[in-house]
């Protein structure tokens, strides 16, 4: 039982391993069995930095005129994170182009100076956001699970693809062809 599960950890773990056993000895090797990883790194950070854009939800509210064209799931605004700043502004956006009388007040808030968020949470407080319902169109509220399977897995590509065609590439470069066994 044991030598059958080192036998299937081995053949799992098998893309992962570098390709050429027979090079251990030399400094470039070594160079990049620690390049390789340390590179694997800096881009998992990068790409987790850069699904934020790829998944921010991009909502369309109720008193926009063509919310009904729109199919997907229905929140109320009071169960949605505004933290972006996009998400604010473009919901400030809408409410100046919407025929509706929190245009006027939200005039009237801004001629005063106050933020988006202000202006927001001010609207929250005299009840005037009350009705209003959101429709996520990029994501349908469900980005959570998906960015996160999108950073692992693009991580876990470039790290085979670096090692498994780049690594592969400079081997051959630097040592020919691997020895026959």
């Amino acid at each position: 039982m044991r030598e059958g599960t080192y036998m299937t950890m081995r053949f799992l773990l098998a893309p992962l391993r570098f390709p050429r056993p027979d090079l251990e000895g030399r400094w470039w090797h070594r160079m990049f069995k620690v390049l390789i990883p340390l590179c694997t790194i800096v881009v998992f950070f990068m790409v987790l930095r850069w699904e934020n854009d790829i998944f921010e939800p991009y909502y369309v509210y109720s008193f926009d005129s063509d919310f009904g064209k729109y199919s997907g799931q229905t929140k109320r605004l009071s169960e949605v994170d505004l933290s972006s700043s996009r998400n604010v502004s473009t919901m400030i956006l809408s409410f100046r182009h919407s025929s509706d009388e929190r245009d006027r007040y939200i005039e009237t808030l801004d001629k005063a100076g106050k933020s988006d968020y202000a202006i927001i949470e001010q609207l929250k407080r005299e009840g005037l956001l009350d009705g209003v319902l959101v429709k996520d169109l990029r994501t349908d509220f469900a980005s959570g699970y998906q960015k996160y399977a999108f950073v692992i897995g693009l991580t876990l590509l470039f790290y085979l693809a670096i090692l498994h065609i780049l690594y592969r590439l400079i081997a051959y470069i630097f040592a020919g062809k691997p020895k026959a066994v």
